[in-house]
């Protein structure tokens, strides 16, 4: 079994899409993706589908570092980072969104 899941996150973390693009990375970008919908969805804070992330992001590359994955460390940070770009801006965007409707606010008081 252990072997069966080496050679399936060998080739995941090897494979390429049109030899430009690591699949790992896009699949790390869609699962992030995903929790975050959930989470938003479900109505969950910010914070709780950020420590969700977490906890997915870092289980998965304490199993690649525990399946010996042949990988230079930068491959590990960019995995654990790619996983947060969604929440990120996520975030980003309902923080700008608060400041020009306090501008706007602002704006219709004078």
């Amino acid at each position: 079994m252990s072997r069966l899941i080496h050679n399936f996150f060998g080739f995941i973390s090897t494979y390429e899409i049109a030899g430009v693009i690591p699949l790992d990375l896009l699949l790390h970008l869609l699962v992030g993706m995903i929790i975050t919908l959930v989470g938003v969805y479900k109505n969950l804070s910010l914070k709780v589908i950020f420590f969700f992330l977490l906890l997915v992001a870092l289980g998965k590359e304490l199993n690649d570092y525990i399946f010996h994955l042949p990988r230079d460390p930068w491959e590990y940070i960019s995995d654990f980072l790619i996983t947060f770009t969604y929440i990120a801006l996520l975030f980003g965007t309902r923080k700008l969104k608060q400041k020009l409707e306090i501008r706007h606010k602002k704006s219709l008081n004078k």
